[in-house]
């Protein structure tokens, strides 16, 4: 063989990376989430288009606007210009969505308050689910028994399932929650003392003076 071909051969190879070292399309979703989270805390509060930061496919940058602006990260400047708040923002969002659903349980059950519906969106989803912490009083929840409190039947139950596997994983992603030790099991990371401290001092004066009321 020839000095030449020799060459030729050797600058065309290209190294293989083996099946198990390429990252699966669940953890390129990952990384995915976090860049576009760090490019918006690097946008600086100036106004942008989520499509410009969120550069991938239309169902994925969908499900993702949803999400997130269920956490209350972003502030809507206009039909298609966002400001970015952070995660700072969500405990207020977490107390609105809390002191709502003190005010329901006394006219509703636990079940009429947290079934989901039929077709249930990402953003009822996040809502539900974060609220339901709150509503507990606890930090940690399984997705496979909250499911059976979402839903109204067994082959319901597994359509939101599959729902909230990507709801939890974006929020996992954005570090609102974290994986606990069991099985399906995920932590509340914000601050829940001084959410439900807040709940319970907001709710008796909208019990006193109702918003529609006038004060």
């Amino acid at each position: 063989m020839s000095k030449t071909s020799s060459k030729t051969r050797r600058g065309k190879t290209s190294i293989l990376v083996p099946q198990e070292q390429r990252p699966t399309e669940r953890e390129q979703f990952g990384t995915f989430i976090q860049r576009v989270i760090r490019q918006f805390e690097l946008s600086q509060n100036s106004p942008v288009r989520f499509a410009d930061i969120a550069d991938c496919d239309k169902r994925r940058q969908s499900d993702l606007f949803n999400i997130l602006d269920a956490l209350e990260v972003f502030g809507h400047v206009s039909d298609k210009l966002i400001v970015w708040r952070g995660f700072g923002s969500t405990t207020a969002a977490f107390v609105r969505y809390g002191v709502q659903n003190e005010l329901l349980a006394h006219s509703k059950s636990i079940i009429e308050i947290f079934r989901v519906g039929q077709s249930p969106s990402l953003s009822t989803l996040v809502i539900k689910f974060i609220s339901l912490f709150i509503f507990l009083g606890i930090e940690s929840l399984n997705i496979r028994e909250v499911v059976n409190l979402f839903a109204d039947s067994p082959e319901h139950a597994k359509k939101v399932l599959r729902r909230l596997y990507l709801v939890v994983f974006v929020l996992e992603q954005s570090g609102v929650i974290e994986h606990g030790y069991a099985y399906s099991n995920y932590t509340l990371k914000q601050p829940l003392d001084v959410i439900v401290s807040a709940i319970f001092q907001e709710v008796p004066r909208l019990r006193m003076f109702p918003e529609e009321s006038v004060e």
